[in-house]
């Protein structure tokens, strides 16, 4: 064969293997592009199908039960609303005792409407509640309900002030002395016993002289608890009292102070 058909043939030759490289890388490039097509999504969708499924997931969770609540950095008492524009007393006792369990100046101001309240256990439950709260303005909130209807309200009103020992609400205690009705007036008794003060004495010297038994015990009680020379000299005189146990209380007394 002569030198120009050989180097024709062997163009042909290196053509022909070249095409058949190409075309064989071709086809590795298409295959693996169609198997990432399949086993890879689009970057766009994944994210979108990543942010579907986080929603997915977010809305299946519970959703919380709304509970009363206090704001962290505020006396504002966050509780649920009534279930009826006007509040059954039911409801009325359950707020009294939310208010009761969270006291703050917004429970104060809120029990305040509930002390002339039309039903007299939910005025007790007020009195009770405010109370249990250390507010220096329940004392006159307190006094004035000194004159409820109500004898159970008038004997909560009385322990209240008595254990805010209040001196200011002496003056108002004490014409509860003489109340209609028997619980009251030892309750008033007591309360100024609790209270210990001095200008009380006289008030209740005058219960010595009492027609009820219980009220003149207690009086010597209360006579006894206060001390000074004042209470000792009224205790004196109760040496022929009818009742064997104010007879024996005074003189009990007045032996431990000798």
């Amino acid at each position: 064969m002569s030198r120009p058909y050989k180097i024709i043939l062997f163009g042909v030759v290196a053509v022909s293997a070249w095409l058949m490289l190409l075309a064989t890388s071709n086809f590795y490039s298409y295959d693996a592009l169609n198997r990432d097509s399949l086993t890879m999504p689009n970057p766009g969708l994944r994210n979108q199908l990543e942010v579907s499924g986080k929603a997915t997931q977010t809305s299946e969770q519970p959703i919380a039960e709304p509970q009363p609540s206090i704001e962290s950095n505020s006396d504002q008492i966050v509780l649920p609303e009534f279930e009826s524009p006007v509040p059954t007393p039911h409801e009325l006792l359950a707020r009294i005792i939310e208010l009761d369990n969270h006291p703050s100046d917004h429970a104060f101001n809120e029990l305040l409407p509930l002390m002339s309240h039309a039903d007299p256990a939910i005025r007790l439950a007020a009195v009770e509640s405010l109370g249990d709260m250390t507010y220096r303005a329940a004392g006159p909130v307190l006094s004035a309900v000194l004159h409820d209807p109500d004898p159970e309200v008038r004997v909560a009103a009385l322990e209240a002030l008595a254990a805010h020992e209040d001196p200011a609400a002496a003056s108002n205690i004490e014409p509860l002395l003489y109340d209609s009705v028997q619980e009251v007036r030892v309750a008033a008794v007591n309360a100024l016993m609790d209270m210990e003060l001095e200008p009380s004495v006289p008030a209740l010297a005058g219960l010595l002289t009492d027609p009820d038994q219980i009220i003149r015990h207690q009086a010597v009680l209360a006579l006894g608890e206060i001390g000074g020379a004042l209470a000792m000299q009224y205790l004196a005189g109760v040496s022929d009292d009818p009742s064997p146990d104010v007879r024996i209380n005074a003189i009990s007394i007045l032996d431990e102070t000798d």
